[in-house]
């Protein structure tokens, strides 16, 4: 084979989405790339052709990848092809085992690309057989995946991973500093009726006009949506100080410039939160980061558009704030308890995954809400338990392999399932690991009720096991079908032809099978109960649906509600379920936002 010549690699994993995943990863990279999803496919592929490189999941079923690289190396005209392990065991005599049968090298499940990207340039090189044209390939991509990780892609600006080693650098060289923790007020909102072009520009705008009135002792990061972050070295920095007042104002004049984006003008505000640092405060930078948060979510408390500067003060009136607010909150709800605003949640079971694999992300997801089973996702395991204690009849699984080790998350699930208020909570365990002990311990010691589900056993069985678990936990409630109440300030409505005319009428909530809308006008009445022609306007995105009037009722304000049963094609439902799972992901993040700190931090 020459060194000009494309290489070729063969994927065997009898898990699709991975599978492909490689695939379309090592296509980038310029290979040739065939794949199997066991290792008796993989072992005919290999026979027939010749590969450069094979990356073998090790347990597979019909062949395992042992069984099959035995079988290559006993052929001679196969045997010396490369071969690199998949695996979710780290056991060392596993891995010993494997390379005594001739495996070249391993990679550990879950991996990232780059992890596997350096493996195989690894292979290449010491087989001396890596061309200019893939060491490029190989450089820029590795380059490529170690700047997302730590800059967010969109700002171009550093992010949080970021954000907490320039904090602790800081702390090691006992420099004083301050963190600024900005919200620019209604960023957020505008995303909803601009394209992201023209959103992206109006974000590159602020980014432009903030870092105008930087020092270079200053350090811009972005955070998250419409959150950013400050931080200025300096030891001149004091409470109420004239120093501290100019920053102050430097940021806000940053801010408050007017932006123009298609023809639109936008004006901004920010809340802002300080964090003073000096070498006698023993915080990390966690807890820096979480307590400028706090001072900026105090000032949004006080009435916005100010800044705060952390204190024990500032905590303790700020939790005050917050509690009195949720208190109101239920008292309000509880005046206000009519068979028509009775919430949603009192007829279904949250379903929530804590720091979900990408397969859940990308495929698990979408078939559970096929199934019409409210699901979400979370990304902190602090809030999460703020979230529970707001809707404690839930379902929470756990991807284990995240964030903590296995002990992390066994104490973290023990102070769950010991909080009286979250007894209710049902908790399940996903893992790509294949580890009995593990199994036995949550199930047996721990006692989940809702399954150690083993990832590594496919799409389709996984999926198959979650949907039995929440069945068995009637998980659907007394709805046969989730919906979800209209944000009226969103760009949603339906429009009707009647009468040879079309319509116009607000939606007041809609499921995958049907909608209840209702005319301004009160006056108008369709001359016929079906409708042939419906045009739905679901934030923005039109969807074309035949209906049927089902029923009439009265709303709360004496309005005519119409309820809609309609048909539409598979393209369009779909388009009306990602809606529905949309808009209620939006509500569970703004829960998120609104709770900074679960009530007592647990370990992990």
């Amino acid at each position: 084979m020459t060194n000009l010549s494309v290489k070729k690699i063969l994927v065997i994993d009898d898990e699709e989405a991975l599978r492909s995943n490689i695939k379309k990863l090592l296509v980038i990279m310029g290979f040739a790339v065939d794949s199997a999803e066991n290792g008796e496919e993989g072992y005919e592929l290999i026979h027939n052709n010749s590969y450069d490189l094979v990356i073998c999941d090790v347990k597979m079923p019909v062949m395992d990848g042992k069984e099959l690289l035995k079988k290559v190396r006993a052929n001679e005209s196969k045997k010396f092809v490369q071969f690199i392990f998949l695996t979710s065991n780290i056991d060392l005599d596993e891995i010993r085992s494997g390379m005594l049968l001739g495996a070249d090298d391993y990679v550990t499940k879950p991996f990232d690309n780059k992890d596997l990207l350096l493996t195989i340039k690894k292979r290449f090189e010491r087989a001396g057989d890596f061309n200019t044209f893939y060491k490029e390939k190989f450089e820029k991509q590795l380059k490529y995946l170690e700047n997302i990780a730590y800059t967010n892609v969109s700002t171009k600006l550093p992010n949080e991973i970021v954000l907490n080693q320039h904090i602790d650098l800081m702390k090691q060289n006992k420099t004083s500093f301050a963190v600024f923790y900005l919200e620019i007020e209604g960023l957020d909102e505008i995303i909803s009726f601009l394209s992201k072009g023209s959103y992206n520009n109006v974000v590159d705008e602020i980014i432009k006009n903030i870092k105008a009135v930087l020092t270079p002792d200053e350090e811009l990061y972005f955070l998250h949506d419409s959150y950013f972050c400050i931080v200025l070295k300096s030891g001149c920095i004091t409470e109420g100080g004239e120093f501290l007042q100019s920053k102050i104002d430097f940021y806000k004049s940053g801010i408050n410039h007017i932006v123009n984006s298609g023809g639109v003008e936008f004006t901004f505000h920010t809340s802002g939160g300080i964090f003073l640092y000096n070498e006698s405060i023993s915080f990390d930078s966690e807890d820096i980061i979480r307590n400028a948060r706090i001072a900026m979510m105090f000032s949004k408390k006080t009435g916005g558009d100010c800044f705060t500067t952390y204190s024990e003060f500032v905590k303790e009136r700020y939790n005050k704030v917050s509690i009195d607010s949720i208190k109101k909150k239920l008292s309000l709800q509880k005046s206000d308890l009519t068979a028509e605003n009775y919430t949603e949640d009192n007829f279904e079971i949250k379903v929530f995954f804590l720091y979900p694999q990408s397969i859940i992300q990308t495929l698990l997801i979408k078939e559970i809400i096929r199934n019409e089973y409210s699901a979400y996702i979370l990304n902190d395991h602090k809030t999460a338990v703020s979230i529970l204690q707001k809707y404690p009849n839930s379902i929470l699984f756990i991807n284990i392999d995240a964030i903590m080790s296995e002990s992390g998350w066994e104490e973290y699930i023990t102070e769950i399932k010991k909080n009286p208020e979250l007894s209710t909570v049902r908790i399940g365990v996903l893992t790509h690991k294949d580890n009995e002990a593990s199994a036995e311990k949550f199930l047996m010691q721990i006692m989940i009720e809702s399954g150690y589900i083993k990832l590594k056993i496919g799409f389709e069985e996984s999926l198959k096991v979650i949907l039995a678990v929440l069945e068995a936990n009637e998980a659907r409630g007394k709805r046969k079908f989730i919906r979800v109440c209209v944000d009226q300030r969103q760009q949603t409505y339906a429009e009707i032809k009647f009468n040879s005319i079309y319509y116009k009428a607000k939606i007041k909530d809609i499921s995958s099978v049907a909608l209840t809308l209702y005319f301004e006008d009160n006056q108008i009445v369709p001359d016929s109960n079906a409708f042939e022609s419906m045009i739905l306007l679901l934030a923005g995105i039109h969807i074309r649906i035949k209906g049927k009037l089902a029923g009439t009722r009265i709303g709360n304000a004496d309005d005519k509600l119409f309820v809609i049963t309609y048909t539409a094609t598979d393209e369009e439902i779909e388009k009306i379920r990602n809606y529905i799972y949309r808009s209620r992901q939006e509500i569970i993040d703004i829960d998120v936002k609104n709770f900074l700190s679960p009530p007592e931090p647990l370990v992990g």
